[in-house]
């Protein structure tokens, strides 16, 4: 009976699988981007031929890339406004709706062009119909041709049909139909008639139907219709009007599709999401959570051409990332309470649970993605649904659907009648090892049991026999410890090979293979690798996970096949999956894809969420992956879906700090050129770039080189798409940025920008060359200067020369006569001279070292008193002396050559060797006796002094 159950749930999940998958768009998680403080009410957004976002907020346009927001304004101008409503024309031109009329930005340029003066002002709504601009004002409807520049005003007393003169929105069909919604009415301008038709609007109580927002439903065949006050439903074929009253009393002043066909409502009383047949889901701001809606005031959604939704709401922007294949859900949205659990073992059982374990206990749910999420947790101290311990290791089904939960309190059973479960402790038949921690389950194929353990080893029962045991404790059949060739007694898990052999990897030790035939246990050698997970693959090789990369392993011949994950060497396996002949590797650094022949690898760039455990829903053809505090869900068929990559592009350039603006000589900005000229001047470069990632929370990681200044790539942190170069020289350059690709390698679709520094007016070749004339020109007069100098000195000098011959002849003459005179006088004159001056001088040096012989011994006599004393210092010995420091130091210096710190410590370091030397005193002793207290600092320094330590000192004397 169970199996024929089983069948048709099964059969049930298939046929409806198509239905439920991908329709229930569960709008929780949100990033909600950061404005800086730069504006707060979101009015509306636009999407360039480029697949940039803009958004025209209440002070003006910006634009956002993925990284960061980039203000497109000036205060205090006309461009520093409230804009309405936006539309690109041309794919080059974007008009915008605003306070100050229509401002008319140049997404190629970046500049803003002039406006025509003719167009009118307190614009909120625009649409395009052909060359024609259909403008909505506070003042009337307006057409402008694009073409000829002329404008034409509809008034509302001339259309008689046209409701109010006050238009807020405009919808053009694809019909070519035209919509506009007034402050009192709705009507529509037929293309074929070249006439208005007003529709009839109901709403009781109220004085006027002020139509806020009108879309286009082509699935549906018809206009939906957003008031203060009611959603409406407009058929375009029977022209019938029908209200969703289950919105009456919101205001709706935006609407949108999302890509599951779900109509998006936002009010002033947060996000609807509408879907016939479906209860209606309200999304709300939740203080909270900071992924919840940024605010409940909703000006604006967009969907733009990947279906992300963005929500502009009175406080910033919420990004809604649409992605069918993968949706991550919260804890929080399956339990209904605030608690957390970080997850380490999923999976779904026979009778249709997904059970989710971890930290915090155990979750029975039915399915995470059903608008009525069943779930029980079960945990310790619940009366009603108790676990003995809250840690969950591992959950495994047997072949007999028997569902046991490994957890640090033991190994347990779920029994399905009574929803509760059951503890077996298991013990080895010396009744000293238990199952008290169990870490991993798995059957082999005789029936038994494997149960893994910390401090246990590993114990195998009979599955049949255990079940039938009543008493407290159950003897193993087998158990592989220590004691009998396992090489640790922590086992994390358990896996069997092609060849019935169990592997097993055991926590900081490695991997043990063991033969189920002779149960003899051998080591694993894996060159220094400490491996983390353990998992056998389709072909039933064993792959080993370790932090950088995964090892293959023939369960046959021991060969070893390394896969290496480009990036961080230290990024480790959290958890593996095996589906289809791919290997799955949840990593510290992302998920990652490896075939498993090829051993080709793929990053999956999904999410910025680690997730510790993987698991596939064959049913569902879903990957169900744990993490914390949520899960994630994965459509099998993600890596066979055409995930386009948009191309690389410069989104800004800083050029010494400062936004640059390209000159008018430039055809383009920096998002439409491939080149850049400078000035000299201008050398201190950032580079800001995207590929727009905003279907992906994850986004590429970028490797990039400036050519003439970097001999290598360079690679970027995750989250980062800014580069930066400072005082470059003049110069030609050409930045290259790239893709990383999986193999570590930059990935063909590259950006590139050459980028010229011009030199200066004084640096370029013209001057270069007359420095070079100068120079040589230089050079041949100091030359002949030089030439003309030496001749002119040696001229000179042999001219002195002779003069002062002739000049010492005549002296020597007419001196010598008076010399021999005054020889005797003159030599007793300076004889009597010299010995008085050095008599005076020897009695001046005599009182100076006398003086200066006197106070050294008095500050000698002043340590030597001290000499226990420890806090005897530079400046006590000042005040004893009655000297200042400058002073003492001059002196102590001049007299012995050191400093008087090194003075006193050299009269400390005697007395202690003298009294060292008696060997009456011990080693304590003496140093205290001399003023040290600290015994290893009184070693260095006697150390120092004398090359022995104290002790060796006393000993040696």
């Amino acid at each position: 009976m169970r199996k024929k159950v089983y069948i048709v749930f099964l059969f049930l999940i298939l046929v409806l699988h198509p239905f439920l998958y991908g329709q229930n768009v569960e709008y929780q998680m949100f990033d909600n981007i950061s404005m800086e403080n730069k504006f707060s009410s979101v009015c509306c957004f636009t999407q360039d031929s480029k697949g940039l976002v803009w958004i025209g907020s209440e002070k003006g346009l910006f634009s956002y890339d993925g990284y960061a927001l980039q203000q497109h304004f000036t205060l205090s101008t006309p461009t520093n406004t409230r804009i309405y409503s936006g539309i690109l024309v041309n794919d080059k031109y974007l008009y915008l709706g605003s306070d100050n009329g229509i401002l008319i930005y140049n997404c190629v340029t970046d500049k803003y062009e002039k406006t025509p003066s003719n167009l009118p002002t307190d614009v909120r709504a625009l649409s395009l119909s052909g060359q024609k601009l259909w403008i909505g004002t506070l003042n009337g409807l307006y057409i402008y041709d694009l073409s000829d520049h002329k404008v034409q005003r509809l008034d509302s007393k001339r259309y008689k049909q046209l409701p109010n003169s006050t238009v807020y929105s405009i919808l053009k069909t694809h019909e070519g139909d035209m919509y506009i919604g007034t402050y009192n009415g709705l009507c529509y301008y037929s293309a074929s008639h070249k006439s208005f038709f007003r529709i009839p609007l109901t709403q009781p109580h109220c004085n006027n139907i002020f139509v806020n927002s009108l879309l286009e439903d082509n699935k549906r065949r018809c206009i939906w219709v957003g008031t203060e006050g009611a959603l409406y439903r407009y058929d375009k074929l029977s022209h019938r009007i029908e209200e969703i009253t289950q919105l009456s009393g919101n205001s709706m002043k935006s609407l949108a599709l999302d890509g599951n066909g779900n109509l998006l409502i936002g009010t002033d009383n947060g996000l609807y999401v509408y879907k016939e047949h479906a209860p209606l889901q309200h999304i709300l701001h939740d203080a909270r959570n900071i992924h919840s809606l940024a605010n409940n005031i909703i000006w604006s959604i967009f969907a733009d051409r990947n279906q992300n939704i963005w929500i502009g709401t009175d406080y910033g922007i919420s990004l809604f990332r649409y992605n069918k294949a993968f949706q991550y859900i919260p804890l929080p949205h399956i339990t209904g309470v605030g608690d957390g659990n970080h997850f380490y073992s999923v999976f779904r059982d026979t009778h249709g649970y997904l059970w989710l374990g971890g930290t915090d206990g155990l979750l029975r749910v039915n399915d995470p993605l059903s608008p009525k999420v069943s779930v029980r947790w079960y945990r310790v101290g619940d009366p009603q649904s108790s676990l003995p311990h809250n840690r969950i290791r591992h959950i495994y089904e047997d072949s007999s659907h028997n569902l046991w939960v490994a957890s640090d309190g033991g190994l347990n059973r779920y029994d399905y009648a009574s929803e509760q479960f059951m503890r077996y402790n298991i013990i080895d038949s010396t009744n000293t090892l238990n199952s008290n921690w169990v870490y991993y389950v798995m059957e082999d194929d005789s029936g038994k049991l494997w149960i893994a353990t910390c401090l246990g080893g590993i114990f195998i029962v009979d599955k049949t026999k255990l079940l039938e045991s009543k008493g407290h404790n159950y003897v193993a059949d087998a158990n592989f410890s220590t004691r009998n060739g396992l090489s640790g007694m922590f086992v994390n898990q358990i896996v069997s090979d092609a060849r019935k052999n169990k592997w097993v990897l055991l926590y900081n030790v490695g991997v043990d293979k063991i033969d189920t035939l002779t149960h003899k246990v051998h080591h694993i050698q894996l060159e220094g690798i400490r491996p983390n997970y353990i998992i056998r693959d389709h072909y039933g090789f064993i792959w080993i996970g370790y932090s950088g990369g995964v090892l293959r392993v023939s369960p046959y011949n021991n060969q070893i096949h390394r896969v290496s994950f480009s990036g961080d060497n230290y990024n480790e396996v959290l958890s593996m999956l095996d589906v289809n002949g791919k290997m799955w590797i949840s990593t510290s650094d992302g998920l990652w894809v490896v075939d498993e022949r090829t051993f080709d690898t793929h990053k999956v760039n999904i999410s910025n969420q680690r997730f510790t455990s993987l698991y596939y829903d064959s049913a569902m053809q879903r990957i169900y992956m744990g993490g914390v505090d949520g899960i994630g869900v994965l459509a099998l068929n993600f890596l066979s879906k055409n995930m386009s990559e948009n191309p690389i592009m410069l989104t800004a350039l800083y050029v010494n700090g400062s936004l640059y603006n390209p000159s008018d000589k430039l055809s383009a900005g920096v998002r439409y050129t491939d080149k850049v000229e400078l000035s000299y001047k201008q050398n201190n470069l950032s580079f800001e770039f995207s590929d727009l990632p905003y279907s992906f929370e994850e986004k590429n990681r970028f490797i990039y080189q400036l050519q003439g200044v970097d001999n290598e790539w360079v690679t970027l942190k995750t989250n980062t798409n800014k580069i930066s170069y400072n005082n470059l020289e003049p110069g030609s350059y050409k930045l290259v940025i790239c893709r990383l690709g999986d193999n570590g390698k930059p990935t063909r679709a590259c950006y590139s920008l050459d980028v010229k520094i011009d030199s200066s007016w004084y640096n370029n070749a013209f001057a270069k060359t007359i420095y070079i004339l100068m120079f040589l020109t230089l050079i041949v007069w100091i030359i002949n200067f030089m030439r003309m100098k030496t001749r002119l000195k040696m001229e000179r000098t042999e001219k002195e020369h002779i003069m002062e011959q002739v000049k010492l002849k005549i002296d020597f003459w007419n001196k010598l006569d008076k010399a021999r005179d005054n020889v005797v006088e003159l030599n007793r004159l300076i004889n009597q001279v010299a010995g008085e001056e050095t008599k005076k001088e020897k009695t001046r040096k005599q009182e100076l070292k006398s003086s200066d012989e006197k106070l050294l011994a008095d500050i000698t006599e002043i340590i030597e008193s001290k000499m226990s004393d420890s806090e005897l210092n530079v400046n006590a010995l000042c005040e004893l002396q009655g000297i200042s420091n400058k002073q003492l130091y001059r002196k102590i210096k001049q007299l012995t050559g050191v400093t008087p710190v090194e003075y006193i410590k050299s009269i400390r370091m005697k007395r202690a060797a003298r009294l060292l030397e008696q060997r009456k005193f011990t080693v304590a002793e003496v140093m205290y006796m001399v003023g040290f207290s600290n015994h290893s600092y009184f070693s260095k320094c006697f150390l120092t002094e004398y090359g022995k330590t104290p002790k060796q000192f006393m000993e040696d004397a």
